[in-house]
């Protein structure tokens, strides 16, 4: 019984997977320019254009006001371009349009929807229209550079909170559902309420591993956002919360378990060290790191008492 479910897991991975392929990046590239194009030419978003090329220039005449818009739309259709490998979309609203907040969240949804159909997906966005910023979107394939099985590492690590430890041992470690941080360190003015576009670092439901003990300390920290810039600045460890330090042993992962390169950390000390992967990691290959063996330990008896 149990062979046959994890067939099935199996086959529906693969299919799944067949179906979310890349296209190609020009490909995509070209796609949104041109969906670009056709969305700022749609008429109630060209009359948007026209009035914030008339508030630009102050020329009454139409003639002259529409050429300039016309010259301001066409640039839109070079928004869309390749950095390294990803796919970035950079559209600078306060140049062509009064109301940014409703065009921004046109090119949001048909960004996202672009990408989905194209096995593409937006892992973050920055924008701000009280600050009349420029929205970028930033997209990465669904799936990249592929580890062949002779060059994954016998051991790799995961960080998690120490509150967290308990249910990963008991029911592995889980592709997380797709959510987004709205508090960057590069748009920490943001407010939600005002703009409903989810901006900041994105995360697709996956399982992030790294074959750097140093690298996931570092994450350990980065993931403490305000509490660790606090930290660096008084000194004081108080409101910093204690992350544990798993283990993997990749001998033990689940049958056709696939790592992927990320590709975030590529110009970084990091580059090569840092995968993920869409198949959940059973409990059998998860243990906790003897270095934070005990801290993990003094935790579960802090609750003990708690309990008592």
């Amino acid at each position: 019984m149990r062979s046959n479910s994890l067939l099935r897991q199996l086959v529906q991975a693969t299919l799944s997977e067949r179906r979310m392929q890349p296209v190609q990046a020009d490909k995509l590239i070209i796609r949104l320019n041109t969906e670009l194009l056709q969305l700022f030419r749609q008429p109630e978003v060209w009359q948007e254009v026209l009035a914030r090329t008339q508030s630009h220039v102050g020329n009454p005449d139409p003639k002259v006001i529409e050429d300039l818009a016309e010259m301001a739309v066409e640039e839109v259709g070079e928004a869309a371009r390749k950095a390294e490998s990803y796919v970035i979309v950079n559209v600078p609203l306060r140049f062509l349009v009064k109301d940014t907040q409703k065009i921004a969240n046109k090119i949001d949804e048909l960004v996202r929807d672009i990408g989905k159909r194209y096995g593409w997906l937006v892992i973050s966005a920055r924008y701000d229209s009280r600050r009349n910023q420029n929205l970028i979107i930033q997209l990465e394939r669904n799936y990249g550079d592929r580890l062949q099985p002779a060059d994954i590492p016998t051991f790799l690590f995961h960080t998690t909170p120490i509150w967290n430890v308990e249910k990963i041992l008991r029911k592995g470690l889980l592709p997380k559902k797709p959510s987004h941080n709205s508090h960057d360190e590069d748009d920490d003015w943001n407010d939600e309420k005002k703009d409903p576009i989810k901006t900041g670092r994105q995360y697709p439901p996956r399982v992030y591993l790294t074959s750097s003990k140093s690298l996931a300390g570092e994450l350990s920290l980065s993931f403490q956002g305000d509490a660790y810039a606090e930290a660096m600045m008084t000194g004081s460890t108080s409101g910093i919360e204690t992350y544990i330090l798993l283990k993997i042993d990749a001998r033990k992962l689940l049958p056709g378990t696939k790592l992927y390169v990320d590709n975030e950390l590529d110009n970084s000390q990091y580059h090569g060290t840092s995968f993920w992967t869409y198949t959940r990691i059973p409990t059998r290959a998860i243990s906790i790191d003897s270095q934070d063996e005990k801290d993990y330990q003094r935790f579960l008896a802090a609750i003990e008492e708690d309990d008592f």
